[in-house]
């Protein structure tokens, strides 16, 4: 066998060998994300720890109820009343931290979609929401076809590409 085909099989084995390895590592996390959203449960991160919060303890953060537009990419815009949360105030009551030491918080789903809001979205009155009903009825969960059980609503974007649906954790980043 020549030297280049020996090289290009063993180059092969190599990244097969590697694909597995990381696969194997991401399975944990995986699973837990499923976990999570099947519990309706969020992982509220910051640098020196961690809390798990439920829907109780979300709603304990202040239940509003407000109006936002859904415009996807396979739907015309729509007005929907939704109940949620504020994410500012969520990190006012769980967050351990320092408010000014933190520059961006990063929503993902279960999916592994992320979405980062800055400080200033976060902190703005009325602009970035946790919300878990819309139209008086729960958002559902993925197997279901639903977004839920929740989704971040940013109201100053026009066209809602800046939510994250399916929410298992909310990390706040120096």
């Amino acid at each position: 066998m020549k030297k280049t085909n020996k090289l290009a099989i063993y180059t092969i084995l190599i990244l097969a060998i590697i694909f597995i390895a990381a696969l194997l590592m991401n399975m944990d996390e995986r699973e837990r994300r499923k976990e999570l959203l099947e519990s309706s449960q969020i992982v509220l991160r910051w640098e020196d720890g961690e809390e798990t919060l439920s829907l109780e303890d979300i709603r304990l953060a202040g239940e509003e109820t407000f109006k936002g537009t859904l415009d996807t990419s396979s739907s015309d815009p729509s007005e929907h009343q939704y109940i949620g949360v504020q994410l500012s105030s969520i990190l006012m009551i769980y967050l351990k931290a320092d408010y000014s030491e933190w520059e961006k918080v990063v929503v993902s789903g279960a999916d592994g979609f992320s979405v980062a809001y800055g400080r200033d979205e976060v902190q703005q009155s009325g602009n970035l929401y946790l919300a878990y009903m819309e139209d008086g009825e729960y958002l559902g969960d993925m197997d279901s076809g639903g977004r839920g059980p929740y989704e971040t609503i940013i109201l100053s974007d026009m066209f809602s590409n800046r939510r994250c649906k399916w929410v298992v954790e909310i990390e706040v980043q120096e």
